[in-house]
């Protein structure tokens, strides 16, 4: 296993703030901007939200591909924030998901993680969306297949971990994965280890994701703060030793949303550097090997 960070980590700097809860950080960012620092903190793997690029075609997408190639990075595109399939409420969804996965191997990426949902959709009849997501996913796991990208679906405080298995069995397709986020756990009232040991067998990417509790109710997404990983209430050497013993083998990909209060003065690059520093003693301590990208 490796380290890896998600451009989400930096959503501020892209021009995403959530509003009443996070101020402007002063700085901009695109793309390359993070490629940078993630090269000079030396991590294995990135994940690419498509909401902070622009259209992936043309000079922008090869230029985008040499500078990944360039860096040795593994790849993930991130498709859907914040609403993904919207619980299959929207076709056009679908078909904008289906336009990206010829992006994601454009890229070099063979994972594209996808979103079925968010907490907006939570609280609609369940039943529903899974019988419509199932129907859809099959049609999209064609599509994957046919461009060698596997599709990674998160469990995104959306999908709780018995409703994600139910998705995976019923499309029944070894292109539909799981992108594994230990902080949404939380958000849908799983334990994270318990989730990760569900669904590791399905995992093909990660978002190691650490929660720091707040104040209010604990069906808000304010309630579960992100903090630097390992200083906060998900038990991540645990969550480690289930990827480990179910053979996954790819990046501990840290991912930072809203920040708790007591780290929110820090620049998210220190926030990072800090998470990413803790998965590899996490996995020094573990005596797991980390592989670190080759420069070319």
């Amino acid at each position: 296993m490796k380290a890896g960070i998600d451009s989400y980590c930096f959503h501020r700097y892209f021009g995403e703030v959530y509003e009443g809860l996070q101020s402007s950080p002063g700085v901009s960012w695109d793309v390359f901007d993070f490629l940078d620092f993630a090269a000079s903190i030396g991590v294995a793997s990135v994940s690419l939200e498509t909401c902070f690029l622009p259209v992936l075609e043309g000079a922008f997408a090869d230029d985008l591909r040499a500078r990944l190639d360039e860096g040795g990075f593994d790849r993930v595109l991130a498709w859907g924030h914040p609403e993904g399939l919207n619980g299959g409420r929207d076709r056009s969804a679908l078909d904008a998901l289906l336009g990206h996965i010829p992006l994601a191997a454009r890229l070099g990426a063979t994972v594209m993680r996808f979103v079925g949902g968010s907490s907006s959709t939570r609280s609609l009849p369940r039943e529903p969306q899974i019988r419509t997501l199932v129907k859809w996913l099959r049609d999209a796991c064609r599509t994957a297949e046919d461009h060698g990208v596997y599709l990674a679906m998160e469990n995104h405080a959306d999908f709780d971990t018995q409703e994600m298995l139910r998705i995976l069995e019923g499309v029944d397709s070894e292109y539909l994965r799981v992108n594994l986020d230990t902080g949404n756990a939380l958000r849908v009232f799983d334990d994270p280890v318990q989730a990760t040991r569900l669904l590791a067998p399905y995992t093909v990417a990660t978002h190691l994701k650490d929660i720091a509790v707040h104040q209010g109710s604990p069906r808000e997404f304010a309630f579960w703060r992100s903090c630097p990983i390992g200083q906060g209430i998900v038990d991540i050497p645990a969550v480690v030793q289930e990827l480990h013993g179910a053979g996954y083998d790819g990046a501990l990909t840290v991912e930072i949303d809203l920040v708790h209060p007591t780290w929110e003065r820090l620049p998210e690059e220190t926030i990072v550097r800090e998470s990413v520093a803790y998965i590899r003693q996490t996995l020094a301590n573990s005596g797991l090997a980390t592989d670190e990208p080759t420069r070319r």
